[in-house]
């Protein structure tokens, strides 16, 4: 984060990208505190997705940069009982988790043996703020978005 220059250089850089919706304003772990009367440290499932792709299928990575990104998300253990649970068995997949109180998402390149990767990002909330994150509610919603595309 301090070679972006903060939360205000990231901003700039997910401009950079097209990604004029996220909304950077802690480092950690300060994003883990969250006010959902306040929209700093949010961003929505397409806008997220779209900043990934750019990262994955543009020229804003070099291939060195984007192969260590991709070996970072795939070696994340704490996606394990997220998207990757709710994986076919035999798909590849590289994520990044986050969670604080009752949110918990995953954002995720999943790869299908023999087919282009899939980018999906899940974002959940319970209503209750004061409610444990659910992992298995985003392995449900991953098993149920990826199922359909077999």
């Amino acid at each position: 984060m301090e070679r972006l220059g903060g939360p205000a250089g990231l901003e700039a850089a997910l401009a950079d990208l097209g990604n004029a919706t996220t909304k950077v304003a802690d480092v950690e772990p300060g994003l883990n505190r969250v006010d959902p009367a306040d929209a700093a440290n949010t961003t929505t499932p397409r806008a997220f997705t779209a900043t990934l792709r750019s990262l994955l299928l543009t020229a804003a990575l070099t291939d060195d940069d984007r192969a260590l990104l991709l070996d970072w998300a795939s070696g994340n253990a704490t996606g394990d009982a997220l998207v990757r649970a709710g994986a076919p068995a035999g798909w590849e997949v590289a994520d990044k988790s986050g969670g604080a109180g009752a949110i918990r998402n995953d954002v995720a390149v999943v790869t299908p043996p023999g087919r282009a990767p899939i980018l999906l990002t899940i974002l959940t909330e319970k209503r209750d703020p004061a409610a444990a994150y659910d992992d298995a509610l985003v392995a449900r919603v991953a098993e149920t978005v990826l199922t359909a595309l077999v």
